[in-house]
């Protein structure tokens, strides 16, 4: 910051020329006053005059600091631009001469891959500035030595991010992106091939620290028609407890995507449309967004008028009604907000046009609904006897079907393999979906009785269809074993465990009809891009909602859309034994 302003200010070189001039005038007098005999006098003389140039430089310099600390300086500054406005000119333009030359390509192309290599990798701040200071001194190369002392600089980190977070009066902050920003800036160095952009939106609560009540509740957004662009940030809240109230939470979206449908967007010169295919959450975040009574409560159901049944002992609300009236955006709309009924207070998406209010909020999330849900409930049903009165299984016979698991080679493209049943707990919803696509069908043979396997098999063929557009003839059928599967459950265990997600299996078949396989209306890239947001976004405790915007202003510098003239498909990819052949259609 000091040698800029010191150079910028011309003050620094024009004392420079003074006292060079004055030294000059000090050696010649000396030089040509003295003989053979005065030799030594003329070298501590120069001496003299050397040390006395270096102090009075330095005493400039201090000065000069001294004057940036103090107030009345900006007003003495002013009046040497005024005076001496040419020469000032001239210096800045010396300098930023120097600076740029100084900055080969070669330079460029360093800073552009090292500023890269920070962002993508969680590098923190000074172990980045001890790497560039390795970096600096080690090489005499001036690629090398151009580089910046400090990493904020190398990476253009986002300044004044306070200015465009909102504090919301109910409590917490918020921050606003837009999706036209999104798109705008993925998009900026290609001209899309598509005529409309299909979004699947999504949101959900993140807790950001273990030992804070501190959460984050992002709007994220992804293309359905380009599966390749990454899931992208809209909005973010961020607060002690989730967003109370729903109106501020939504409606700057809403707005937005009004505007964008009826005037479309504008990138590169070229108009495209915007549609909202399906708004995708798990079921409290969905009874937030809609504003409506949530899965443990009698009117919980958001795609039937099916009413629960209040248990006692144990507490809860089953489903047990198959057969009940399907709602519709119209009464939706109609219908008077109730505190005891299922629609609870008004929310803006009543507002966003062309969507259906029942329709287009999946209930179907595989995740949440299957994984999670009902495949998590029947291992700890049989490993723990959670499921009475089904006999659990016995040590022996878990310690097998560990053993057996954990050998079974699942294909390349599941990364994580099978643990042990004593660390059921523990499983991820990936691993509870291999479970139920791979070794379910396989361990539970002969182990879980007759009846109980032949249930299980009902859920395993109905997914496994509904998941594929290759059994897209069979998807009928498959909605016709989900309903079996619902209705026999609590013959093959009890009716006290038909809780919400095993009533939700019967509207599956709707869903997929309506958007595709199930892999296209998940929250699995949703809930991935959550982890980012918690892990690599966020790295402290202090002002958590701007280091998360910092990191995602950074990232839209570099994730962009590439040119992809140049691949010539069918590409050909071996990896380990099998063999993938990629083309374009």
């Amino acid at each position: 910051m000091f040698p800029k302003k010191f150079k910028r200010s011309g003050m620094f070189y024009k004392r420079c020329a003074q006292l060079e001039a004055q030294f000059e005038r000090e050696w010649a007098e000396q030089h040509n006053s003295a003989g053979p005999s005065g030799q030594s006098a003329i070298v501590q003389s120069a001496e003299d005059a050397f040390l006395n140039r270096d102090l009075e430089v330095e005493y400039i310099k201090e000065e000069y600091v001294e004057d940036i600390l103090d107030d009345e300086y900006i007003s003495d500054e002013a009046s040497i631009v005024n005076d001496d406005s040419d020469e000032r000119k001239w210096c800045e333009e010396e300098y930023l001469e120097e600076e740029i030359s100084e900055i080969s390509s070669e330079s460029l192309k360093l800073r552009d891959s090292l500023r890269t290599w920070f962002i993508l990798n969680k590098v923190s701040r000074n172990a980045s500035n001890n790497l560039l200071a390795i970096l600096r001194n080690v090489s005499s190369l001036s690629a090398f030595s151009s580089l910046p002392q400090d990493v904020r600089t190398l990476l253009k980190a986002p300044v004044n991010v306070s200015d465009q977070i909102a504090t919301v009066p109910g409590g917490g902050q918020m921050w606003y992106q837009g999706v036209e920003c999104c798109l705008q800036h993925y998009f900026r160095n290609v001209v899309v091939a598509e005529n409309i952009f299909e979004l699947n939106l999504s949101t959900d609560g993140v807790p950001v620290y273990n030992r804070s009540p501190t959460q984050m509740w992002p709007i994220l957004m992804q293309l359905h028609n380009i599966p390749d662009v990454p899931v992208m940030v809209v909005r973010i809240f961020c607060g002690a407890n989730k967003p109370s109230d729903a109106e501020t939470f939504l409606r700057p979206l809403v707005t937005e995507l009004n505007n964008l449908q009826d005037n479309k967007i504008k990138i590169n010169g070229k108009e495209i449309s915007l549609s909202v295919r399906v708004f995708i959450a798990d079921s409290p975040a969905r009874a937030f967004i809609k504003q409506v009574c949530y899965y443990n409560g009698v009117h919980g159901c958001m795609k039937c008028k099916g009413l629960g049944t209040s248990l006692k002992n144990p507490k809860k609300v089953i489903f047990e009604d198959t057969t009940a009236d399907l709602r519709t955006d119209v009464e939706f709309r109609n219908e008077p907000c109730n505190a005891k009924g299922h629609r609870r207070g008004e929310t803006p998406l009543t507002d966003l046009k062309n969507f259906d209010m029942i329709k287009d909020v999946t209930t179907s999330d595989i995740l949440h609904l299957v994984h999670v849900g009902v495949v998590h409930k029947l291992l700890l049903g049989w490993t723990e006897g959670d499921l009475k009165p089904f006999k659990k299984w016995s040590k022996d016979e878990i310690a097998e079907i560990s053993e057996e698991l954990v050998s079974i080679q699942l294909p390349s493209e599941i990364h994580r393999r099978f643990r042990s049943l004593e660390s059921l707990h523990y499983w991820k919803a990936s691993e509870l979906g291999s479970f139920l696509n791979y070794g379910g069908i396989v361990v539970l043979q002969e182990r879980i009785g007759r009846v109980a396997y032949e249930h299980f098999k009902l859920l395993y063929c109905a997914l496994t269809m509904l998941s594929s557009t290759a059994f897209k003839e069979h998807w009928h059928y498959a909605g016709i074993l989900l309903r079996k599967f619902v209705e026999d459950y609590k013959i093959v265990y009890n009716r006290m465990y038909l809780v919400s997600n095993v009533h939700l299996l019967i509207h599956v078949y709707d869903d997929v009809c309506k958007f595709g396989p199930l892999n296209t209306i998940s929250t699995y890239p949703f809930e991935d891009k959550l982890q980012h947001i918690k892990h690599s976004y966020v790295r402290s405790g202090y002002r958590s909602l701007q280091q998360a915007i910092g990191k995602i202003t950074l990232l839209r510098d570099i994730e962009t859309a590439d040119r992809r003239d140049n691949i010539v498909y069918p590409i050909l990819k071996i990896k380990k034994d099998e063999v993938i052949l990629q083309f374009f259609s």
